[in-house]
């Protein structure tokens, strides 16, 4: 479990950005180990945007599910 927000104060220690910014460092740019499995689940259009920035990265599509509630 990894807290991340998107607007901490300046005392936050953790993770900073939005679980877009940083899906794309940790297993797009900084990982080349593509046999990952991911279970995206949520509202809106970041559950669909997350499942195709990594079917579009090379991760297979039955690697990538996803449910919108």
């Amino acid at each position: 479990f990894l807290p991340l927000l998107s607007e901490p104060s300046s005392a936050w220690q953790g993770l900073r950005g939005t679980l877009l910014e940083q899906v794309e460092q940790r297993y797009l740019r900084a990982d080349n180990d593509r046999s990952r499995h991911f279970y995206i689940c949520g509202i809106g259009a970041l559950v669909t945007e997350l499942r195709d920035v990594l079917r579009q990265a090379g991760y297979e599509r039955r690697a990538v599910n996803y449910e919108k509630w």
